[in-house]
């Protein structure tokens, strides 16, 4: 599988896992968290969205070599998990 496909296929399941997220926020955690984690939440599933965006973009417009391609794909997945994943591990504790 190329790059450009890599990045647009991992894109979009960034995406959709974030359409999962925030349904499972709205119909299942709202009754579970304080409304201050709630929120804490909602922030990491619109944040993975907009990163999940950007790649779609970036894997159908963007004119970037191979290798600083890989180099974007990795910097934003790395984001992803670190600022999302830690805004959910916070929501939880």
């Amino acid at each position: 599988m190329k790059i450009r496909d890599k990045v647009l296929v991992i894109g979009l399941f960034l995406a959709m896992l974030s359409v999962v997220l925030g349904a499972f926020t709205a119909h299942i955690l709202k009754t579970k968290l304080t409304t201050d984690m709630l929120e804490v939440f909602q922030t990491g599933v619109k944040y993975q969205m907009y990163h999940a965006f950007y790649l779609i973009v970036l894997s159908l417009i963007a004119k970037f070599s191979e290798t600083q391609l890989k180099l974007i794909f990795r910097l934003v997945v790395f984001g992803v998990l670190l600022f999302s994943g830690s805004l959910y591990l916070l929501a939880f504790n």
